[in-house]
């Protein structure tokens, strides 16, 4: 619950969803959520790339 400055409370959801996966030292991510209300979309899409070096080591 959150209490606004008038003190009415409002309940908010955000629904998010995410995915993601790794394979040989690579990780790849996605989610679809509401980063913000910036313009007229409503869902933001995310992707995330990481890379473990420790991996390429011999």
């Amino acid at each position: 619950m959150l209490t606004q400055f008038n003190n009415a409370k409002s309940l908010s959801l955000q629904p998010n969803f995410g995915v993601g996966f790794n394979y040989r030292g690579i990780q790849i991510d996605y989610a679809l959520t509401n980063i913000g209300s910036v313009g007229n979309a409503l869902f933001s899409n995310i992707f995330s790339i990481t890379f473990d070096y420790n991996f390429i080591r011999p």
